[in-house]
């Protein structure tokens, strides 16, 4: 490598004892190479870090969707299969938000499980052709007058029969939970949705967490390559000021 000075840049150039980092001796091509791989090392961590704070935000966002929503029942929590899907919508919603390898997308998805589980919900369905038949037929025969029949001797008051009612009625309860969806509600009493969402929030916290504790470590990186430009910029110029001593030498 040449310089502005005409001289070699290969040779060696030696340093004073109090501005040693470790090399006394160091070729200006050298000297060039080591600041670009301290450099370079450093803004590969800072890299690093920006896009996990990047990956912070957005699942602080996602999660964050998803307890607007939860936290908009209250205490109480949702009352119906409907607003319960509405919740189990959410979850979705905020998980895709997040690529299929993201931990916090596990972490909403377990959740998920678990809320599901714990209020027994199950969604609404479509009911088939044939099932909205027999659905309609049941409710017709369920709603229709009782029959009676005569067991006994002659003279004796006929029994009721029920049986076709009693078929009739719990085709109508199956097709219509089906239908409609079952959900169990959160017992205010144990503050059950209050501890739904503060399981949701948790999720929430250790992501933020995490992120300050990043971003910490981001402005340190920061630091440090600041003062490697410090250091690199000084030993550069002590690097001109000896070939510029070396070139005045040669001329004399």
């Amino acid at each position: 490598m040449s310089n502005t000075y005409g001289v070699n840049g290969s040779a060696p150039l030696s340093y004073p004892t109090g501005y040693d980092t470790g090399m006394t001796t160091l070729s200006a091509d050298s000297l060039l190479a080591y600041c670009q791989l301290q450099l370079g090392d450093l803004d590969g961590q800072i890299n690093d870090q920006m896009t996990q704070q990047k990956t912070a935000l957005r699942e602080r966002e996602a999660v964050e969707s998803a307890q607007n929503v939860l936290g908009g029942y209250g205490t109480a929590g949702p009352q119906d299969p409907d607003s319960m899907q509405k919740c189990v919508d959410a979850l979705d919603n905020a998980m895709a938000q997040l690529p299929t390898a993201d931990p916090v997308r596990a972490q909403l998805d377990a959740f998920k499980t678990k809320m599901i589980g714990d209020y027994d919900y199950q969604a609404a369905q479509q009911l088939s052709g044939p099932e909205q038949t027999q659905l309609a037929q049941a409710q017709t025969a369920a709603s229709a007058p009782i029959g009676y029949v005569n067991q006994g001797p002659p003279g004796q008051a006929a029994v009721a029969d029920t049986s076709s009612q009693v078929t009739a009625t719990n085709t109508v309860n199956l097709l219509e939970t089906k239908q409609n969806g079952t959900f169990t509600k959160p017992n205010p009493d144990q503050k059950q949705w209050e501890g739904t969402t503060q399981a949701l929030s948790t999720i929430s916290d250790d992501i933020k967490s995490n992120a300050e504790i990043q971003l910490l470590q981001l402005q340190d990186l920061v630091s440090q390559r600041q003062q490697a430009i410090q250091l690199c910029s000084g030993m550069m110029s002590k690097t001109d000021q000896t070939l510029e001593d070396q070139a005045k030498a040669i001329g004399h």
